[in-house]
């Protein structure tokens, strides 16, 4: 999963945006393939959508989204979301697109699967 705050949050033209602190570099299925991904609320995974929103990256083009209409939990700036199942491809299609650095990696050696 790849792990990114919430910047903003704002609403324009009857469309509440969430800004967050990753573009479409770090994890670009969306941008590339058009796949849908599913976001999260870390603190609130399981709370029911109080509306919907479209979650935008940090890099100033208009295709940077991670997803649109998307129901979800009351959010705020400083709340962490989770884009799950990225994973290691995300990590190997890393772009430094706008100079950004690739998102950094966290490994659990002592996981294994059942």
């Amino acid at each position: 999963m790849l792990l990114t705050e919430i910047v903003t949050v704002e609403e324009r033209d009857g469309v509440t945006f969430v800004g967050v602190d990753t573009g479409w570099n770090q994890a670009c299925e969306r941008f590339v393939y058009g796949d849908p991904l599913t976001i999260v609320p870390v603190a609130a995974a399981d709370a029911p959508p109080a509306g919907v929103v479209t979650v935008a990256g940090h890099i100033n083009e208009g295709d940077d989204l991670f997803g649109e209409d998307l129901p979800m939990p009351a959010v705020a700036e400083g709340d962490v979301l989770a884009i799950l199942n990225v994973g290691s491809y995300n990590a190997s299609m890393w772009s430094e697109h706008c100079l950004r650095p690739p998102a950094g990696s966290v490994a659990f050696a002592d996981r294994t699967d059942p």
